[in-house]
């Protein structure tokens, strides 16, 4: 099967929340595709728009839309989006928490919008931001793993008391991998990236003898996000692919528009 039907098939899964019409395949095709996200206190630079032209097996073409008159909404301000190429849009000003935007723009003599709120982020607490392990060299056999002391589970916490959703994301950022656990100069543990499911939550637990697998500073973002993000993730954990009812809150489009807010919390790991 052509492999620009199967993205175009994904897309319909992956992107947004609460689709109020019934599309058809051929509706869906001529449809924009906006995928957007506003970080709070980051610079607004992650706006994509893209059009899929073909459902057919042999010519379907996924393109960036780069002619657009793209407003963004702020309150009483507006903004028009400057188009830096495939199909993406920045301005350079901060998204600001606790605001809603609107994206607008035409295409097709239609007006494509979408709605966001870009919540504001209680800030999260590390139980300790520094740590030690011991270096574990299997060279001999795994015998005596068991007997080793592992650090303590560490705690990170924060306020949720309004019931939103959190996910937390964890990677270690030294560009060189210095491995806590080797057989014979070999890594056992190959390095990863940890990302949890957005759930209703105040804490996330490190678990060091499982999560932490390098020396080095681990960067730990803690997200919080909306309904639009959530329906996005839960989209994409789906094992049935839905041509009929593609989920999305942008009208006259496919997609989503989401606020985000975050904090991040650096963890020292250094061997015994």
């Amino acid at each position: 099967m052509n492999i620009n039907y199967i993205i175009a098939v994904l897309i319909c899964t992956f992107l947004g929340t609460g689709c109020t019409e019934k599309l058809n395949l051929n509706e869906f095709a001529s449809q924009p595709i906006v995928e957007a996200f506003l970080y709070a206190g980051h610079e607004i630079d992650s706006i994509e728009v893209r059009l899929t032209t073909s459902y057919a097996e042999e010519d379907s073409v996924i393109s960036g839309l780069s002619d657009l008159t793209i407003m963004l909404e702020e309150g009483a301000n507006k903004y028009i989006l400057d188009a830096i190429g495939n199909g993406f849009y920045r301005y350079p000003i901060k998204a600001v928490a606790d605001q809603v935007y609107t994206l607008r723009f035409e295409y097709n003599e239609q007006t494509v919008e979408a709605e966001t709120y870009v919540p504001p982020l209680h800030q999260a607490e590390i139980e300790t931001n520094r740590i030690g392990m011991t270096r574990i060299d299997l060279s001999g056999g795994p015998g005596g793993f068991g007997q080793i002391d592992f650090p303590d589970p560490i705690a990170i916490t924060w306020d949720n008391s309004n019931s939103e959703h959190y996910y937390v994301s964890m990677a270690n950022i030294e560009t060189e991998s210095d491995p806590v656990i080797s057989r014979n100069g070999e890594v056992i543990q190959r390095r990863r990236r940890m990302i949890t499911e957005p759930q209703i939550i105040d804490n996330h637990i490190i678990n060091p003898r499982a999560d932490l697998s390098e020396f080095g500073t681990y960067q730990i973002i803690v997200y919080r996000v909306g309904p639009e993000y959530v329906s996005l993730f839960e989209s994409t954990g789906t094992t049935s692919i839905s041509l009929n009812d593609p989920p999305t809150n942008v009208e006259n489009g496919l997609g989503i528009f989401a606020g985000i807010s975050t904090d991040t919390l650096y963890l020292e790991v250094e061997p015994l």
